[in-house]
């Protein structure tokens, strides 16, 4: 006989705690199931921020142009008697600054630049190609100096010297690169061999970002 009672008691007790179980499955934190970490940070933390680089368009009276970033602060030397062109660009705020210095190009090619430019000293550099002409560039620190010359012996020399967001200052120095293009300086017709051999979509460069947006604005000569 009291086996006959004990049993129905377990099976009533067991109905029971699993009805609080139910019950209090969403007030009782251990009884909740833990959310998927990675999920919650995909969903939550994890956000692709694409940076937006509004710019601005440079026409320079040497001969060529680009465009770069718009918060930029050009000096172009205007007391420089010395270089068709002497750009400097720098941030406010930042120690980063990029240099772009145009002049007649002293060496046999660009291997003897590298190798006798009192800044650069530094050997051989890697092939690459800007507007469709060849370059070199050569790291110099965490920054990037760059040459190239056109058909007048004309040298073009590139240098970023990147502030603490290195990101930032190689996406806007990359902005410069892939939209460079020589442009008729006066008194140069617009089939000369200079501008002939340079390639004003060329795919051969340093390549833009995917994450950065262009939106050119206004035009400076």
């Amino acid at each position: 006989m009291k086996k006959i009672i004990i049993v129905p008691l377990i099976v009533v007790f067991l109905v029971l705690i699993a009805g609080l179980g139910y019950y209090f499955k969403d007030k009782l934190p251990f009884l909740q199931n833990k959310p998927d970490t990675i999920t919650s940070l995909d969903i939550k933390e994890v956000e692709s921020k694409t940076p937006k680089i509004e710019t601005a368009d440079w026409d320079d009276p040497a001969g060529f142009s680009f465009s770069f970033d718009k918060s930029f602060k050009v000096d172009s030397h205007p007391d420089d008697e010395v270089n068709y062109s002497n750009l400097t660009f720098t941030k406010e705020g930042d120690s980063g600054v990029v240099q772009i210095t145009v002049s007649d190009f002293k060496y046999k090619n660009l291997d003897d630049w590298l190798v006798k430019d009192t800044q650069a000293k530094l050997g051989a550099g890697l092939d690459t190609q800007v507007s469709g002409i060849n370059a070199k560039k050569v790291a110099i620190g965490n920054g990037i100096l760059l040459g190239l010359v056109d058909s007048d012996n004309v040298g073009y020399f590139l240098q970023l010297k990147p502030g603490s967001d290195e990101a930032y200052w190689q996406k806007a120095f990359n902005i410069i690169l892939d939209s460079f293009k020589f442009t008729p300086y006066e008194g140069e017709s617009s089939d000369s061999l200079r501008l002939q051999e340079s390639l004003e979509d060329s795919d051969a460069g340093f390549g833009a970002d995917d994450n950065v947006i262009y939106e050119s604005e206004e035009v400076i000569e």
